[in-house]
């Protein structure tokens, strides 16, 4: 396993599931700011932090779950380049890795395998504003279990040749709850 420094993207307005499954999610937008270091976009845990006492997470108010206690499968996943990167040959990958725990901030890190399990960067474009759907083989299909210790995550990792000077993403991604985890 190998691990690599997080900035935090996860979206405090994801409050809860209002549509029937799948549903679409979409992640803050990240930049050149996360040059060599891990865009976390969204973490799964199992329990909900007390009144919502986090900024930086998924949790939403006590009593609505969130993203949390369900079990997840990744069904799509969609880059949106929303500004061109530049600066040196760019590869933008997403992985799923682990984080201690929810409340991790940025400087602490994702621990992964496969940094491009979910989008690997011969299938987006960093350099021209657009829309690139995954074409990695495995990623359809992968579960996602909420756990509080070692709690999934879903990251994205930019890295270049040079410092990247400018751009501009997000993720979008098809998941659907498979159910409740006790």
């Amino acid at each position: 396993m190998s691990t690599i420094a997080l900035l935090d993207y996860r979206r405090p307005d994801l409050r809860k599931q209002t549509l029937e499954n799948p549903v679409w999610i979409t992640s803050d937008v990240f930049g050149k700011e996360a040059d060599d270091k891990g865009a976390l976009l969204f973490s799964f845990p199992k329990n909900p932090v007390p009144d919502n006492l986090s900024p930086y997470s998924t949790y939403a108010p006590a009593g609505d779950l969130g993203l949390c206690g369900k079990c997840y499968m990744v069904e799509d996943a969609v880059i949106e380049i929303i500004e061109a990167f530049a600066g040196g040959t760019i590869t933008l990958d997403v992985g799923q890795g682990t984080i201690a725990t929810d409340a991790a901030v940025d400087g602490d890190d994702i621990t992964y395998s496969n940094v491009d399990g979910i989008v690997d960067t011969t299938d987006v474009t960093s350099g021209t504003i657009g829309f690139y759907k995954s074409a990695v083989s495995g990623m359809p299909r992968t579960v996602i279990t909420n756990a509080d210790a070692n709690t999934p995550c879903i990251f994205a990792a930019l890295a270049s040749s040079a410092a990247i000077t400018a751009g501009k993403a997000r993720l979008h991604l098809k998941i659907s709850r498979i159910g409740s985890v006790k």
